[in-house]
């Protein structure tokens, strides 16, 4: 419900409110389905970013005007090469010959999807074992949220990954912080890329690299089947 504190605000003040882009997982109960329903029938505009939610919104006979778009972090645009190549360098991917496999992995997707973090840790270990022995691969770990708080900041739990892993000498952790059309731009020189951030997974499917999405919501499902 917190998420609809300002769109109520605006709607008391009689404010225009757009809703820009979204998705909508089911609602649980009617109680909550109730509540969106009465607030999102009061808004000007709704835009939604993949088909399910879309079709969603017909099923519970939302009346305000909505329409199909897309994320626009689709049309983020990579930072230079010439400054792509001083950020390869700086993490010291420049002479990998090597396939390279992006990852990105999050305490949230665990958080959301109820599933055990322990264990997704170690599937996600032995995975990039497994990647590393058939391809002669290189992962690394494109942190995309890097807040320093323990509960969402990639880079640890892409170190905990890295500890579990036999092969740890063909893993790099991006550490350093970079803008988002620069992780776009780092994406976008992997060969493969696995991402548990929605986000991320934009950013490579956007280059037209080959993606898998660890999915846990509406939004990564609905997302990833359009594409």
């Amino acid at each position: 419900r917190h998420a609809f504190f300002p769109i109520a605000v605006a709607v008391a003040l009689r404010k225009p409110v757009y809703i820009f882009a979204q998705s909508f997982s089911r609602y649980q109960s009617n109680d909550l389905l109730n509540f969106a329903r009465f607030y999102l029938n009061r808004v000007s505009l709704i835009t939604i970013r993949e088909r399910q939610s879309f079709a969603y919104l017909k099923e519970i006979g939302i009346k305000s005007s909505f329409h199909l778009t897309a994320d626009p972090a689709f049309l983020l645009r990579p930072c230079s090469n010439e400054r792509l190549q001083e950020i390869l360098q700086k993490e010291r991917l420049i002479d990998i010959q090597k396939p390279l496999i992006g990852m990105s992995v999050s305490k949230t997707a665990t958080k959301w999807s109820e599933t055990d973090h322990k264990k997704f840790l170690g599937i996600i270990a032995d995975a990039c074992d497994h990647l590393i022995d058939k391809y002669s691969a290189h992962i690394v770990f494109i942190s995309h949220v890097t807040d320093n708080h323990p509960e969402n900041d990639d880079r640890l739990v892409a170190d905990t990954v890295k500890a579990l892993m036999k092969k740890r000498k063909s893993v790099t952790v991006i550490k350093n912080e970079y803008s988002c059309s620069e992780l776009k731009a780092l994406i976008g020189k992997c060969d493969l890329f696995i991402g548990a951030r929605t986000h991320a997974t934009i950013a490579s499917s956007s280059h037209g690299v080959p993606t898998i999405a660890l999915a846990y919501s509406t939004k990564a499902f609905g997302i990833m089947e359009d594409i």
